[in-house]
């Protein structure tokens, strides 16, 4: 017998994690990522106990799947398995995340470092990995979210447990897609519903028109600013641009898009195409504004961390851009209700924060500390969300394509990583087109019989 234990992302997108557990007590958790919410006491996953943990497995870098892993290094060392594209990213994004925290975490740089030394890098995927001490394996499969993204099948005491993490199972530029072939019988798939009701159009309309917006504003004597994330978007976009014969122009790379775009070449075998950094502009890290308002002065193109505008060096650059009528501002991700890049798509407002140079300097003579002060928004603002994530259909067709055990217990499948109306959703429509399974939306802390 083995349990599941859902304890995240259920009926949200965010703080991934799940809880395999089988007779003999051996764990093996499923990512242990933090929800991006303001409200803090919500945004780690449910609780375990380390040293009952056999394996952990990171499906990809984001950090709602990976945020919360040095937490589980404090007191124990349990092996983590990833592809080396993910311990590279990992490195990047969770350095970041504790200098800005500060404090505010239950870990730090060294339960950091225990993680990194308990990684055990899988970059075999044609082989299962047995766990140490354990009768349980584990096999990786291309997920086609993000590069060195992948699903793993986890085989414990004669079950086959799929986890999509985060898949596409559509080509992007820069990434292959997810296949659902090659698996064994399963007894169980946990899977994202993260756009379970949505029907993205193609890829190659959306950059097509993506590239007329950018060729409208260079024309038209302005520049463009694309706020992406510094992991695999920026490189996306980077490949889109050289694809579609903009190299010629000056194009900016910002933040932590510079050197992941240099270290993602070195794994070249994760990639479907590859970009060049050979005529692309870095912005050095500098504590003086020098090089980035050179750049503001010659780039034609400035690709620039955080995508949803929460901070990063993408905030320097807008505060600076959107007053420009010739300029242009392109969205090119999902936007969260209430981050500065929703409120700027939906409202055309843009507001300052607090601790920004620049808010000390516009702020009005007498006004309270702390005091709205906003950008005037005159620049062009458009979105093209470039998913990663598969929609409603691609989901289906990836489901009706497994193959399920057809003896014993109806396999179960597991409708998790998405809103509540987005999870409901997939559920119904694996119902109703996917014989012999039982389709689940789990809440927060329940426990399945697999």
């Amino acid at each position: 017998m083995v349990k599941l234990e859902t304890i995240g992302a259920c009926r949200e997108v965010g703080r991934s994690a799940f809880k395999l557990t089988n007779d003999d007590g051996d764990q093996v958790i499923l990512d242990y990522g933090l929800s991006m919410k303001d409200d803090a006491k919500d945004n780690f996953p449910g609780d375990v106990e380390p040293r009952r943990i056999k394996a952990v497995v990171c499906s990809h870098a984001h950090i709602d799947h990976s945020g919360a892993l040095p937490y589980l290094y404090i007191s124990a060392r349990p092996n983590c398995y990833m592809s080396s594209a993910t311990r590279m990213f990992i490195k990047y994004l969770l350095e970041d995340m504790l200098h800005i925290s500060g404090e505010k975490l239950p870990f730090e740089d060294i339960e950091l470092k225990n993680l990194m030394k308990a990684t055990q890098v899988v970059n075999d995927y044609t082989t299962a990995i047995n766990v140490p001490g354990t009768k349980a394996s584990l096999k990786f499969y291309d997920a086609g979210h993000i590069p060195g993204s992948v699903m793993v099948v986890v085989s414990i005491d004669g079950k086959n447990v799929l986890y999509t993490g985060d898949m596409n199972a559509i080509d992007t530029r820069i990434q292959w897609a997810a296949k659902s072939g090659g698996f064994p019988p399963l007894d169980a798939v946990i899977i994202e519903s993260t756009y379970a009701k949505t029907v993205h159009p193609p890829r190659i309309e959306t950059e097509q028109k993506f590239i007329q917006v950018i060729k409208e504003v260079l024309d038209g004597g302005g520049q463009v600013l694309i706020p992406a994330f510094g992991v695999a978007r920026s490189q996306e976009i980077l490949s889109i641009l050289q694809q579609y014969g903009l190299q010629k122009k000056k194009i900016v790379l910002d933040g932590m898009a510079r050197g992941i775009s240099i270290d993602l070449l070195k794994y070249q075998g994760d990639l479907r195409s590859v970009y060049s950094i050979d005529k692309v502009t870095m912005v050095k890290t500098s504590r003086t504004r020098f090089e980035r308002e050179k750049a503001m002065e010659t780039g034609d193109i400035i690709i620039a961390p955080s995508g949803m505008l929460k901070g990063g060096t993408a905030r320097y650059y807008a505060e600076n851009f959107l007053e420009n009528p010739k300029n242009g501002v392109i969205l090119v991700s999902f936007q969260v209700p209430g981050t500065p890049g929703r409120v700027l798509l939906e409202e055309h407002r843009y507001e300052l924060n607090p601790d920004e140079e620049s808010y000390q300097t516009r702020a009005p003579p007498g006004a309270a500390k702390g005091a709205k002060v906003e950008i005037p928004v005159k620049a062009r603002v458009e979105h093209f969300p470039f998913s990663s994530h598969s929609d409603g259909p691609t989901l289906l067709s990836f489901i009706k394509g497994l193959p399920f055990k057809t003896n014993g217990s109806e396999p179960k499948v597991f409708c998790i990583h998405g809103d509540s109306d987005n999870c409901d959703h997939l559920a119904e429509i694996v119902t109703e087109h996917v014989k012999g399974v039982t389709a689940v939306v789990p809440k927060m802390g329940d426990e399945f019989t697999i």
